[in-house]
């Protein structure tokens, strides 16, 4: 077995089984591994802005970190692709020239499928349970990618998709097709690329249910489109840059991260909440931080101090809230209760804002506002 170093320009293979390592320093360089069972190993970072073609090469093996969209094409006989090594990759995506490779996932932030012949591509399978994803083509030829920690999976424009969710974060990028995606637990999104499909944000329609289903179709599409979703918390709308400009969120019940970070707010201020605000804590909601957590963060603003006073007594206190929160005077046996509560140091004052934000009577109140859908600029 040969162990051969690669350096810019042809590098070929010994008849036997060869090991090809990438070094520094590199720009252009084409692997011919010729015939035997060879490996090309490969750390990730060699390969930033490098030019490189490898063939007749049964396993690539990738480790390193690389915080980049990392393109390749494996070319056309069945291999096996291991990612399991790279500490940080911000994408890894597979195109086509397949026939029966699998794909082993690191730590990745997202994957996906790209390929010049969707034509030729069917569907498109995953399961972010196990982590597997699977491209499947007329021709019988498939590609499967087995990830650890996958949290988005970025779709083919034109392919049909069918996804299932774990109980973490996840998320697919749609464009043209027929898709379902059952998120499970977590809060999951479907993003749409809509100037991938040449459209405005405008023409699409989504349908939520109080089942929990969503169905996100555009009437105006020359090619085939919607989105069955169930359990899924976000719509998203993805431009030409892979910005997020727009997020309807539909998680807006008891409980619920996009929802109660609402009412919380609009139980802090006594106001509709601000667009800016809002997202801001939305995503400390999704990254787990607590509702009190969030209410202790809105007592010891400046706002929340000049509405409630900077020192109130509990039931000066308790009084503001039934009137900012649920708009009325409180009954006697509430208000005892709450100043009670306070009295003794068995609720702070955030426990307290977040206990009137959630209770059965605002959020009756205020799912008018929000039961259609948080829009998020």
């Amino acid at each position: 077995m040969a162990d051969i170093t690669i350096f810019n320009g042809q590098v070929n293979g010994t008849p036997g089984n060869d090991v090809f390592r990438t070094t520094v320093g590199l720009s252009n360089f084409s692997v011919n591994a010729g015939s035997g069972n060879d490996q090309f190993v490969a750390d990730v970072s060699h390969l930033a802005g490098v030019t490189w073609e490898v063939l007749g090469v049964e396993t690539f093996t990738f480790f390193g970190s690389r915080e980049t969209i990392f393109f390749s094409s494996f070319g056309s006989f069945p291999k096996t692709i291991d990612f399991s090594g790279v500490s940080s990759l911000a994408l890894a995506t597979i195109r086509d020239g397949f026939l029966t490779n699998t794909v082993i996932g690191g730590p990745l932030t997202a994957a996906g499928f790209s390929s010049s012949l969707t034509s030729t591509a069917t569907l498109q399978t995953m399961d972010f349970n196990t982590g597997v994803a699977v491209l499947n083509r007329t021709n019988g030829e498939t590609v499967a990618f087995n990830s650890s920690a996958l949290p988005v999976f970025f779709l083919i424009d034109g392919v049909n998709s069918s996804t299932t969710g774990s109980a973490a974060n996840n998320a697919v990028h749609v464009a043209h097709g027929v898709h379902t995606f059952n998120g499970g637990a977590g809060v999951d999104s479907v993003a749409i690329r809509f100037e991938t499909m040449g459209a405005q944000i405008g023409q699409f329609q989504v349908l939520s249910r109080p089942d929990d289903t969503l169905t996100i179709t555009n009437p105006t599409a020359a090619r085939p489109f919607s989105v069955e979703a169930g359990s899924v918390e976000r719509v998203q709308f993805i431009d030409g840059q892979g910005a997020f400009v727009r997020t309807l969120a539909f998680d807006t019940g008891a409980g619920e991260n996009a929802g109660s970070a609402y009412r919380v707010y609009q139980a802090a201020f006594d106001r509709t909440p601000d667009n800016d605000g809002l997202k801001f804590w939305i995503d400390r909601a999704d990254g787990g931080t607590s509702l009190i957590d969030i209410a202790a963060g809105f007592v010891a603003s400046a706002e929340f101090q000049s509405i409630y006073g900077a020192n109130p007594t509990s039931a000066q206190f308790v009084g503001r809230l039934y009137q900012n929160v649920l708009g009325r005077e409180g009954e006697a046996g509430g208000v005892a209760f709450w100043t009670n509560e306070l009295n003794t140091g068995a609720r702070s004052q955030a426990q307290v804002l977040a206990d009137f934000a959630e209770s059965p009577e605002n959020v009756v109140g205020v799912a008018p506002a929000i039961d259609g859908g948080i829009v998020l600029l």
